[in-house]
């Protein structure tokens, strides 16, 4: 779906170039917003971690995106074949769903791995109090490895 949306905005690009398309400034945001959208999906795609990330923004645009399509068919201002080019996007924005979907369990990159012999172990931010009523200040580094000692 990213290569199709970059693809339309390439097209929509050389087509206000060439004077084919479209007129003005308003023209050239959408353009720009179609290749935006096509870039972030290819992002995602590749790191699919970050796609959680877009959701709330496409979701609103395509939200806007198809209130305004169906009002401007309803009005005669659009084509069908135009609104039907914005199906890749509601295609990618559901695709981008499923792999946030997909990898909402798996640790965030860059984040401290967690493994078997942590189980018994207190969370980083889970702090008990010490004597006295105060509470201990919390320990954000762990030793990445377990080393043996020389007896």
């Amino acid at each position: 779906m990213a290569v199709v949306q970059l693809w339309l905005a390439l097209h929509q690009l050389l087509a206000g170039a060439t004077g084919h398309g479209g007129s003005g400034h308003l023209f050239n945001e959408g353009a720009a917003w179609n290749l935006a959208w096509g870039i972030g999906l290819l992002v995602a795609a590749v790191h699919a971690h970050r796609a959680a990330g877009l959701l709330p923004t496409l979701g609103g645009f395509v939200a806007a995106l198809v209130t305004f399509s169906v009002n401007d068919l309803l009005d005669g201002t659009a084509t069908t074949a135009r609104v039907a080019s914005h199906v890749p996007l509601v295609a990618g924005l559901l695709l981008l769903h499923l792999v946030a979907r997909a990898h909402r369990n798996q640790p965030t990159p860059g984040a401290p791995a967690r493994h078997d012999h942590d189980h018994g172990r207190r969370d980083d931010l889970d702090v008990a109090p010490r004597a006295g009523g105060r509470r201990r200040r919390p320990r954000h580094l762990r030793p990445t490895a377990h080393h043996r000692r020389a007896a």
